[in-house]
């Protein structure tokens, strides 16, 4: 919640029903947190109004969490584009952008089709949400994160030249190659995957050659030896980190891994 130019973090009772722009009242305990949060006890509905200003926000503001639990507006470039983890439902999207300066995670409410997140691959957009922040289990920020509450958050400003699916397909042990300090560079390759752990990683193998790819993708029906084509960007010189993400699947046929 914001008010007058401040934002908090408030547990919400799970009873509660509760939209952008209502004005609440919240009564409740703080609790101790990265910034300090509350704990609600009682939540009342004053009336519904409009939402504030979004500021607008750069890389280097966001990830010294200077708004942090503000709304906020940004631009850039959507690398991936995933379905939330089923397990919770699988109504969000999951997005990467590169803004200037760095990457950031945006996390957007509400039912997006395939068709829906292909549109969102390397188009130039224009982003709306909550700044928050990605942490590791000592509560240290990690990354910077946009929470979006429905995808009327996000404009496309101008779309992808060209269907990153037409890319020619990159061998395996050319991909590092691809590697750039000023940008990145989308790849296409193909292979076998022989390790998959949802929302994490995958090994893809063609012939001799494998790759090891980080994923937020948390669809479980990929499965050892089944073929796979996918688009990935290089964001780290590292033979283990080929951050990456939308995913066309095939029947593993003629493939060897």
């Amino acid at each position: 919640m914001q008010d007058d130019g401040i934002g908090i973090y408030v547990w919400p009772l799970k009873t509660a029903v509760l939209l952008p722009g209502d004005r609440i009242l919240v009564r409740g305990k703080t609790a101790g947190s990265f910034h300090p949060i509350v704990n609600s006890e009682s939540i009342s509905v004053l009336y519904h109004g409009d939402l504030p200003k979004p500021v607008p926000a750069t890389y280097d503001e966001l990830i010294r969490t200077q708004h942090d639990c503000m709304l906020v507006t940004t631009r850039g470039v959507v690398l991936t584009a995933d379905r939330g983890d089923p397990r919770e439902g699988g109504r969000s999207a999951l997005l990467q952008m590169h803004i200037e300066g760095g990457y950031i995670i945006v996390v957007v409410m509400g039912d997006y089709t395939e068709e829906k997140l292909q549109e969102l691959l390397d188009a130039e957009v224009e982003i709306t949400g909550v700044a928050g922040g990605q942490f590791d289990g000592k509560m240290q920020i990690i990354g910077a994160q946009l929470n979006v509450s429905s995808p009327a958050g996000i404009k496309i400003l101008k779309h992808a030249a060209a269907s990153p699916w037409s890319l020619p397909l990159t061998p395996i042990d050319l991909v590092i190659t691809n590697h750039h300090v000023t940008g990145t560079q989308r790849v296409r390759v193909h292979g076998t995957i022989t390790y998959y752990q949802p929302g994490s990683s995958v090994v893809l193998q063609n012939g001799a050659k494998s790759l090891w790819i980080s994923t937020m993708t948390h669809w479980p029906t990929y499965r050892d030896r089944f073929c796979l084509e996918c688009l990935t960007y290089c964001c780290k010189m590292s033979f283990h980190s080929f951050p990456v993400r939308q995913w066309k699947s095939r029947p593993a046929v003629g493939i060897s891994g």
